[in-house]
């Protein structure tokens, strides 16, 4: 869930990016109804997850710029099998 101090997100308001260390590979999902996201099959690995909300979007388009972004997100690590509710209060996208 993607939420602030008012409480869950609204549905488009962003994007939730996972990405290993090669940003290339990165997965995203849009913020949906209730703050709720879903990146499914994720392979195991190591993961930086971060929200990048509307004014953020920008970022998708240069990797050298969401590298940075994501360097300032949470950091995770999937195994095999792993099923992970990651809530993101308060995250958006960094300076």
């Amino acid at each position: 869930m993607v939420s602030d101090a008012d409480g869950p997100l609204l549905a488009d308001t962003g994007r939730v990016v996972a990405a290993p260390a090669d940003v290339a590979l990165r997965q995203e999902s849009p913020v949906g109804p209730g703050g709720t996201y879903l990146i499914p099959n994720l392979p195991p690995g190591a993961y930086r997850v971060l929200l990048l909300d509307l004014a953020g979007l920008g970022l998708l388009g240069s990797p050298d710029l969401l590298a940075a972004a994501l360097a300032k997100g949470k950091q995770i690590h999937l195994q095999a099998g792993d099923d992970l509710e990651l809530n993101l209060a308060g995250a958006s996208t960094p300076p």
